[in-house]
């Protein structure tokens, strides 16, 4: 039955003649990515519901909407500006007419340890569960992972 519902779509270039929703959430991870590569906090939250958790890479903290936009500013604001995520992909599973997951796999260089030197060059997933908020799609969960060395599975 559920694997019914799922509905597999790619958002990574949402053609023109693209559903809303897909243009929804097209919208969403472009905010994503903009409000990183700019250190804005609260660009990074405007998507998310009130009670919209979040949690970081490492497990290390966990928050509403409100608390991770205070925790996406004390992040930012310890960040090298020359740090810049780029999408390299985006897909979408389709649960029920009002929720979705939304994955997005990005990479980075010039993050720098304490002591100045580069570590090697980033990849990350994002992960949302996204739900339908009367007209607009908003994130219920938000999960992000460092993805470790090694290819990139290509479905």
């Amino acid at each position: 039955m559920l694997t019914a519902l799922l509905l597999a779509a790619t958002v990574a270039l949402t053609p023109p003649d693209s559903t809303a929703d897909l243009r929804a959430f097209r919208v969403v991870l472009d905010d994503f990515t903009a409000a990183f590569n700019t250190r804005d906090a609260r660009r990074f939250v405007r998507h998310f519901a009130a009670d919209g958790d979040f949690m970081q890479a490492f497990g290390r903290y966990r928050g509403d909407r409100a608390l991770t936009q205070e925790f996406m500013a004390f992040f930012f604001a310890r960040q090298d500006s020359a740090f810049r995520a780029v999408e390299t992909g985006a897909r979408v599973k389709r649960i029920t007419d009002d929720v979705a997951f939304v994955e997005m796999e990005m990479t980075g260089d010039a993050v720098r340890n304490r002591d100045g030197t580069l570590q090697p060059h980033r990849r990350g997933q994002l992960m949302l569960v996204m739900r339908r908020a009367g007209v607009r799609w908003e994130v219920a969960s938000y999960r992000y992972l460092d993805i470790h060395p090694g290819p990139i599975r290509r479905d």
